[in-house]
């Protein structure tokens, strides 16, 4: 991670030790919670961080404590991960969820990501990657004490997209996204009439742990579930061996929030 100036990156550091930063770790192995615990007191020295050792109790303590960051380590018995993950969300829609493990195969990660997850790391690792990771969502979500104007809501034709809620929707009903299509929509949206390049999707929501097929996967649900037809869009459009460009209507003046 790079900032502009060392004084900008110690003052933001600074905001989150006032501010008492909150982090929930949910995971049963030993080892893992210290690298965790380590990642996140490297970076941000009185950060209050709650550990729970099974799925049930980590979501009462997201519940109780409000953190502005989960990390999750799937070695606990009583849920599966999809489970963990959907009923974390079914809490938050919004609080930056990392994922951490040693022995996810490619499918593991995709479920991650699709069930919720902004964040899928492989271990080992080094504490500096897990700590960027965190700051990286910190950013993105405009977590408490940071000062970053909140994005408003994005309305194009009859499609209207809210980053606040992740909420998106088509005709006046909400369409049914994963947290990754969700973040796919939104980029696309945002950058209106602008070409998103293959390998920007893909760094800017799923990094470095899968392979650059995906971004086309979710594209194809994407459509499916706009009711674009991609030889004749409305709303994305591919461009050939580039990536693509979201060609939907430009709001009118009494559409712009």
């Amino acid at each position: 991670m790079h900032f502009k100036t060392e004084s900008t990156r110690q003052k933001l550091l600074y905001t989150y030790a006032r501010y008492g930063m909150n982090a929930v770790f949910i995971g049963n192995n030993p080892k893992v919670t210290q690298i965790v615990t380590a990642s996140i007191h490297d970076r941000w020295p009185d950060a209050t961080i709650h550990i729970a050792q099974n799925g049930d109790s980590g979501l009462k303590l997201i519940k109780e404590t409000v953190p502005e960051v989960v990390l999750l380590h799937p070695d606990f018995t009583d849920m599966s991960l999809s489970q963990a993950i959907q009923k974390l969300r079914s809490i938050s829609h919004t609080v930056p969820l990392l994922v951490l493990s040693y022995g996810g195969d490619e499918t593991e990660v995709v479920t991650a990501l699709d069930t919720g997850a902004d964040y899928y790391v492989r271990l080992p690792c080094g504490s500096d990657e897990i700590a960027t990771r965190i700051w990286v969502l910190l950013r993105r979500t405009n977590r408490p004490g940071l000062n970053h104007k909140q994005e408003g809501r994005i309305q194009s034709g009859a499609l209207s997209i809210n980053p606040s809620t992740y909420g998106a929707f088509l005709d006046k009903g909400r369409l049914v996204l994963s947290s990754a299509e969700f973040r796919l929509l939104h980029l696309l949206a945002r950058n209106r009439d602008t070409v998103v390049t293959h390998q920007t999707l893909k760094q800017t929501i799923w990094g470095d742990r899968v392979e650059a097929t995906v971004v086309g996967k979710y594209i194809y649900r994407l459509r499916k579930k706009l009711g674009d037809d991609p030889r004749h869009p409305h709303w994305i459009e591919s461009i050939h061996g580039v990536g693509y460009r979201f060609i939907g209507p430009a709001p009118s003046q009494a559409e712009t929030p």
